[in-house]
């Protein structure tokens, strides 16, 4: 299950929190979530991710390719950034 929370405290950076597993189907759903917050803020988008327990190799891909957009990770468990950065 993947849970992800669309915070607009700041209207130039809004943030998603994400919580749960990204694998799966949950990876199609948070690139969708992350495309909607980025069609409504001129601005760059923050994920925290900090509460994720689980990435698989198709989530993997997809984080990186956020990074490479400019989204900013703003929160990560120390196992989801050794696997970012064994990619």
């Amino acid at each position: 299950m993947l849970r992800i929370t669309l915070i607009e405290n700041n209207p130039n950076e809004p943030l998603l929190i994400v919580e749960g597993k990204v694998l799966g189907p949950w990876v199609a759903e948070l690139e969708a979530a992350v495309a909607r917050a980025q069609d409504s803020s001129p601005g760059g988008l923050s994920l925290d991710i900090a509460a994720v327990s689980f990435v698989d190799a198709r989530g993997i891909a997809l984080l990186h390719r956020l990074l490479g957009q400019g989204v900013r990770l703003r929160a990560a468990s120390p196992f989801v950034l050794e696997l970012l950065h064994m990619q």
